[in-house]
């Protein structure tokens, strides 16, 4: 929840896709929030935040903060918005190279130690670098037993424990991204 304006802002969820903005940012603030029952002597307040205005939605309506879309109490999830929340299918020809920050993997087998990672897995990444229509949106790489270069547990080591990037050569399959070779970026 965010106060704007007067008015309170909920989050509508997670971005997938990064929306244009005007550039003009307004302050905000996020309201404490007083769990402890009155147990804690601590002072809570509230945090200043910075909104940004969105170009294709009035900030009557919504606005932008933090990598998510707050949209106004008592208004409407406008229809221009819902795209946002959805990653953009794969449809480029041919194979492709992204770079992005890595955010989670994901896969069938059990990790035994650490940095263990065993094709075939999913990376969650947001794209940093490659075709522009996939320039700041989260998506999801599949990567199969065929993929070569795959990642090492030392890429895991350095890349997801410590906030790195990969860099993966892709191919649309029916519209998801399949990962022919990937490796971490160092």
């Amino acid at each position: 929840m965010i106060e704007y304006d007067g008015a309170t802002y909920y989050g509508a969820g997670p971005l997938r896709q990064a929306p244009e903005t005007t550039g003009r940012t307004m302050p905000a603030v996020r309201p404490s929030c007083d769990d402890s029952g009155g147990q804690d002597d601590q002072d809570v307040r509230d945090e200043p935040v910075q909104v940004q205005e969105l170009a294709a939605v009035d900030a009557d309506v919504a606005v932008i903060a933090h990598d998510g879309i707050y949209v106004r109490d008592g208004e409407d999830l406008p229809d221009v918005v819902r795209s946002w929340f959805h990653a953009p299918r794969c449809t480029t020809p041919g194979a492709f190279e992204v770079t992005a920050d890595w955010l989670g993997v994901t896969g069938p087998h059990q990790a035994e130690r650490d940095g263990d990672i065993e094709l075939p897995y999913r990376l969650e990444v947001r794209v940093t670098d490659g075709p522009e229509r996939y320039v700041g949106a989260t998506v999801t790489l599949r990567a199969g037993t065929g993929t070569d270069p795959a990642l090492s547990s030392e890429d895991v080591k350095q890349s997801l424990w410590e906030g790195g990037q990969v860099t993966a050569t892709v191919r649309c399959v029916e519209g998801r991204y399949d990962v022919v070779g990937v490796r971490a970026v160092h």
